[in-house]
């Protein structure tokens, strides 16, 4: 899932992800724990998820890379 590095994606911030979590018990797009268990899941599509949250946790970790590099310049 390249488009995770399109300017256009949009990433949830940290803030939206944590509510998420805090309703649902999992993360976006990823299903349950039930659901996997009551339907199974398909390999292929589960990489996919898979590595789209890879990518997007590869975007914050350079977003507070940043963060971090300009409160050390101050």
């Amino acid at each position: 899932p390249d488009y995770v590095f399109t300017d256009n994606y949009q990433l949830p911030t940290l803030n939206e992800l944590k509510i998420y979590i805090d309703q649902n018990k999992h993360l976006p797009e990823v299903p349950s724990a039930a659901a996997m268990e009551a339907n199974g899941i398909n390999l292929g599509e589960m990489n996919m998820l898979l590595l789209k949250k890879v990518e997007e946790l590869t975007l914050y970790i350079i977003e507070q890379e940043k963060r971090i590099n300009k409160l050390e310049n101050k």
